[in-house]
């Protein structure tokens, strides 16, 4: 299993509504989700005191892209999968945190997943019930 960690986001990881990330491409990591393909979804998992494992996952997708080479309806699609309330937030909080050179240059990776029920082994539905 790889694990994800988070740090926003908590109560829509845990009702189900979140069940995508947007993370800096990386060659390494991108083969390790697709080798493990089962994901350990965590908040907070470098934080000493604060970390909690959430729930396991499988991985569903990943996509790899430039937010650059986007229609504006992708761009919109992205941002409300992802949490975001319009492209131009998502924009935002992406230049703040990786410098305004990502959103035009940089590869990224949409990875998107589905939580599993730990006694049933059986998968949450995309409205939060099971299968």
């Amino acid at each position: 299993m790889v694990a994800i960690s988070f740090s926003v986001y908590r109560p829509n990881l845990l009702d189900g509504s979140k069940r995508m990330t947007i993370r800096r491409y990386k060659p390494t990591r991108f083969k390790q989700l697709l080798l493990a393909r089962n994901l350990e979804i965590y908040w907070k998992q470098r934080v000493p005191g604060e970390s909690e494992k959430l729930f396991d996952a499988e991985l569903r997708s990943i996509t790899v892209f430039r937010f650059s080479s986007l229609s504006d309806a992708e761009l919109w699609d992205l941002a409300i999968e992802d949490g975001f309330s319009s492209p131009h937030e998502m924009r935002t909080w992406f230049i703040d945190h990786y410098g305004e050179n990502s959103w035009e240059n940089e590869l990224f990776m949409a990875i998107r997943f589905r939580r599993k029920l730990h006694k049933m082994g059986a998968y949450v539905k995309e409205e939060g019930g099971s299968i």
